[in-house]
């Protein structure tokens, strides 16, 4: 009975060795990147805008200039924008890589699961700027990745295009609409394996929007339109074009202006200026007074004389 009983054991033993080295085994599970466990969350704030004036004028005080028909004499732009950044462009082509244990255990390869998946994009490829974030290091930009259908996923970028250090990466899964920016906070993400943060990887640029400017707003063009023989005599014509206070470059209404050869200097709104005809297509002229203040940039028209 020992015997047989040995014997049994040793059948057993030998079947199970056998399984072990016959059988195929199952496939190992293949280690998906995940992304790195949250430390910390975020919350976004508002683009703040930049109010900037702009005033401009085609010329200036006390100088001569000659012009043909049609030119302008003189161009006034007195108004303000407001400017954020909008967009962010990629410099070179870039991708958050993970670690795969298969294979090739020390290197890695394009993610593939969300969120970190998303944050991919080619050189030249423009992406939208969304919010801010501010750290206890410094504020930056909060860019949007390629929605996936999935998750909303953002790059953390400074001023100069780089990518903050460690926690750059910050997303949510909830994509409800109406989700107010500021209140919905996001998930910090320190990838394990870093993307390079010592190199711009974005440049920036600005979007601008025209801002009313009340009651003091003023910003026309008069332009020559030659002189012409009438019953009332000669007369130096202008056409006088003001723009709107909603818009740099649509003109709000436009009217012909009327002097008389005889008259030395012009009034047109502030301004005085000096007028010589000179036949009938071409017209000398100098500013020489226009209630505008300093302007910090000057375009000139026209040759001097």
């Amino acid at each position: 009975m020992c015997l047989l009983a040995s014997g049994c054991s040793e059948i057993q033993d030998v079947s199970h060795s056998l399984s072990a080295t016959f059988l195929p085994k199952p496939a190992p599970e293949p280690v998906a990147a995940q992304p790195v466990a949250s430390s910390s969350q975020l919350l976004l704030q508002p683009l703040a805008p930049v109010r900037r004036d702009i005033f401009t004028r085609s010329y200036r005080l006390g100088e001569t200039y000659s012009i043909h028909t049609g030119a302008p004499v003189v161009s006034i732009k007195n108004y303000s924008i407001t400017e954020k950044v909008g967009k962010a462009t990629a410099l070179r082509d870039f991708a958050q890589l993970c670690r795969r244990r298969m294979f090739a255990p020390r290197k890695g390869s394009p993610c593939t699961d969300p969120p970190l998946s998303s944050v991919h994009g080619s050189m030249g490829s423009v992406f939208e700027v969304i919010a801010a974030a501010t750290f206890p290091e410094a504020k930056y930009f909060a860019v949007r990745m390629t929605p996936d259908n999935q998750s909303e996923v953002v790059l953390l970028v400074d001023t100069s295009g780089r990518l903050r250090p460690g926690e750059y990466v910050a997303w949510r899964d909830d994509l409800s609409a109406g989700v107010a920016l500021g209140r919905v906070p996001l998930d910090l993400l320190s990838p394990e394996l870093q993307m390079n943060v010592s190199t711009p990887l974005f440049s920036f640029e600005s979007v601008e929007r025209f801002v009313y400017m009340g009651p003091g707003y003023l910003s026309f063009d008069l332009i020559f339109t030659g002189t012409r023989d009438t019953p009332r005599g000669e007369l130096m014509t202008f056409t006088y074009r003001e723009y709107g206070r909603d818009s740099s470059d649509r003109a709000a209404f436009e009217r012909t202006l009327q002097f008389p050869t005889s008259d030395p200097v012009i009034e047109v709104q502030d301004l005085r200026i000096e007028v010589e005809p000179l036949g009938y297509n071409d017209l000398k002229f100098r500013v020489i007074a226009d209630g505008q203040p300093a302007a910090r940039r000057v375009e000139s028209r026209g040759p001097r004389q």
